[in-house]
């Protein structure tokens, strides 16, 4: 989303998800490490609705709610990306127009106002993490499939790193071992 509005916010408003947060100690927010990494390097300031208060929520589901009442409901789409397009097409000429019930001013002209930061040049790796122990021959299981490497990693802990796109990488101390390809089901070697 923040590509979508061209920069970073100063502050973002977010749910008290296992992503977000670990949950609180003495009413201080512990943040999920892995979201504040992703919250430093886009340089933006955390903020969680507080627990039980529909006052910071409410706003929030009243807007997806909108959205599946005035444009999902009828909608015809054959793939992620149409669908994607249609909402975004529809959010700038309707929804993103009409006036804000509590301030009166359409959401357009509220992001004119406010400066963004700049995006950083990379994005942030979301990659799903998952350390998996290789067992004495050499395999190990993912997503209840087996693997298998060389045995010179039995009994030692790696590191699986797949991303968005479905592609996974096998890390071993920071190092990346190999790739695996996901249409073949075998695993390249890096080379040494």
């Amino acid at each position: 989303s923040f590509k979508y509005f061209g920069g970073v916010p100063k502050k973002v408003l977010f749910d008290n998800m296992k992503t977000v947060t670990d949950g609180r100690e003495q009413g201080v927010v512990k943040w999920n490490q892995r979201f504040s990494e992703f919250a430093s390097y886009y340089g933006f300031i955390p903020k969680v609705c507080r627990p039980y208060r529909a006052q910071t929520k409410g706003k929030v589901e009243r807007a997806i709610q909108y959205i599946m009442d005035h444009f999902y409901v009828g909608t015809a789409f054959e793939s992620i990306e149409e669908l994607n397009f249609l909402l975004h097409r529809w959010l700038d000429q309707v929804a993103n127009r009409k006036p804000n019930a509590t301030t009166g001013i359409p959401p357009q002209e509220r992001w004119a106002e406010e400066s963004l930061k700049p995006l950083p040049l990379k994005d942030y790796d979301t990659s799903y993490l998952s350390y998996r122990k290789v067992h004495w021959d050499g395999s190990f299981s993912y997503k209840g499939e087996q693997w298998l490497l060389s045995s010179e990693y039995a009994g030692k802990e790696i590191l699986v790193k797949e991303r968005l796109n479905g592609d996974i990488r096998l890390y071993f101390r920071g190092e990346e071992i190999s790739h695996v390809d996901q249409q073949k089901k075998v695993i390249s070697f890096a080379e040494k």
